[in-house]
């Protein structure tokens, strides 16, 4: 994961008006990361592989 650092994210603006863009760059970054199917519903995925997909959105997305 230390790559993160590298990647930069636009933070989601409060008026929501890059929330496409946002949400984009989430399920791009859980594909190239092959945790793509795991955001989708009625997946099958092990509650081990949904909190690493949460840590992952989590440590991309959120702002210091």
């Amino acid at each position: 994961m230390s790559n993160l650092a590298k990647i930069d994210f636009t933070a989601l603006d409060i008026f929501g008006k890059n929330y496409l863009m946002w949400v984009l760059n989430g399920e791009i970054h859980l594909h190239v990361n092959n945790m793509g199917n795991i955001i989708k519903q009625g997946n099958q995925a092990s509650m081990q592989d949904r909190a690493e997909a949460m840590i992952f959105l989590v440590v991309i997305f959120v702002e210091d």
